[in-house]
């Protein structure tokens, strides 16, 4: 059977051809549209992951300058500032054994040479930033150092340079053993809270980073899904 339109020739099996044609360009634009958004999804998944993962590079980073810059320098500076401030009372102890000997004024320089050096260990140490604990504990040892300088190790100076052996025993065996026994106590707490701030750091940076490892991978598994 034929149908004429115009001049147009339209029969059933041509007709269901057409028909079967325009079937098979809806399946395959349906497929087409499905690839891009599926493609689309992926893309924008790569986004996010990279982006998590430039977050998290930079914070790890933060977290490494302030361990590196201030945590780590603030302990090297207040180890250096105890240490050379010990190696003074050791050295002037050794000119007070020998108070006869014809070198006490050199070993007395070179004790003062250790003190600048702790000096300027503390001095590096103060620049840094601390937190308000941190601030209370320094000031705690501030005044024990001062205290310990000032009354102790000042004294001896003068005594040794004098050879006056009763000052000398006086400072060495009475007062400055107390005085170094205080700094080391706030020495070692200063030096404990700064150990505190290091672990509450780090864990702090280990759970940021398990997070954004659990965001990355749950972003990942959403093309699964």
């Amino acid at each position: 059977m034929r149908t004429y339109f115009g001049c147009l020739d339209f029969t059933p099996r041509r007709a269901l051809r057409v028909l079967l044609q325009h079937e098979e360009c809806g399946r395959i634009f349906s497929i087409r549209i499905r690839l891009n958004a599926a493609l689309t999804l992926l893309a924008a998944l790569r986004i996010v992951i990279g982006l998590i993962g430039i977050v998290g590079m930079q914070a790890s980073s933060a977290d490494i300058k302030e361990i590196y810059s201030n945590q780590m320098a603030s302990t090297v500076f207040v180890a250096r500032s105890q240490l050379n401030a010990a190696i003074v009372r050791t050295t002037l102890d050794r000119a007070a054994f020998h108070l006869d000997a014809a070198d006490v004024s050199g070993i007395v320089d070179k004790a003062l040479g250790y003190r600048a050096k702790s000096e300027a260990a503390w001095e590096a140490y103060q620049t840094l930033p601390k937190s308000e604990e941190e601030k209370h504990l320094s000031a705690a040892v501030a005044t024990r150092r001062e205290t310990f300088f000032r009354h102790g190790i000042d004294p001896l100076v003068a005594a040794l340079r004098a050879r006056d052996p009763a000052a000398v025993d006086k400072a060495v065996m009475i007062t400055i053993p107390p005085l170094f026994v205080a700094l080391s106590g706030a020495v070692d707490a200063l030096e404990r809270n700064q150990s505190e701030q290091a672990q509450a750091m780090y864990d702090k940076a280990a759970a940021r980073s398990q997070r954004f490892l659990r965001l990355a991978m749950g972003s990942g598994c959403l093309p699964a899904a």
